[in-house]
């Protein structure tokens, strides 16, 4: 799925998938909702949302209202997720980072990610890795967005201008 193609509920299930684990532990997702969840293409239900993620679900909407803006519309939820999302947890924020390398895990889709901390408000770290659960087509250098150690997102504006920048002005400097 093209990123820009994604729903505000679509972004906010990438986001928070890194919480599944402690979700199930907690008891505020079922083998039920699980298989929901995993089955939900395009629209997810709010109710189905709200009640695996109850924490996140509350904040986005009170980030939202707090601006006046729409609660699922997508450029809210990155937004949200991107720079809002339990700013003062280390453990629990969106961290910005930039690929380091991509190492591929044999006999699956997934992918093991080095992500250097790159961004605003980024502690200075050593690199660290996450997992691409969600196939993303990730190149180094990429920038990322990862919530518990999961890939949510690429930054695809800076992919796209630096990809634009490369094929076109770049080679008409050897033209």
């Amino acid at each position: 799925m093209v990123e820009d193609d994604m729903t505000g509920e679509e972004i906010f299930r990438r986001y928070s998938s890194g919480c599944i684990p402690w979700m199930i532990f907690c008891g505020h997702i079922t083998e039920d909702r699980l298989r929901r969840l995993n089955a939900s293409k395009g629209k997810i239900s709010h109710h189905l949302l709200k009640s695996c993620f109850p924490g996140a679900y509350d904040d986005s909407r009170k980030f939202a209202r707090a601006r006046g803006l729409s609660q699922w519309h997508p450029a809210t939820q990155r937004n949200f997720w991107r720079n809002e999302h339990r700013r003062n947890n280390d453990k629990c924020r969106v961290h910005r980072g930039r690929v380091v390398a991509v190492i591929k895990i044999n006999g699956t889709d997934l992918s093991l990610v080095t992500v250097m901390p790159d961004g605003p408000g980024e502690p200075d770290a050593n690199p660290y890795r996450a997992v691409n659960v969600h196939h993303l087509p990730l190149e180094e250098g990429d920038i990322v967005y990862v919530h518990k150690y999961v890939v949510a997102e690429t930054d695809q504006v800076a992919h796209q201008c630096a990809t634009s920048f490369l094929r076109d002005g770049a080679l008409s400097l050897f033209q």
